[in-house]
């Protein structure tokens, strides 16, 4: 059995999306995300 995990997010219009990672996926959209973070950062 793989592990899941389930994210709920609202936007500014209170519409639900759900998402849902396997371990790999959530581990490759973190990364996703930190890469973006750090570009952001070197923006300022």
């Amino acid at each position: 059995m793989q592990a899941v995990r389930i994210e709920e997010f609202r936007d500014q219009h209170l519409q639900k999306v759900h998402v849902e990672f396997n371990h790999q996926e959530l581990l490759e959209f973190y990364n996703k995300l930190e890469m973006i973070q750090a570009q952001l950062d070197s923006l300022t």
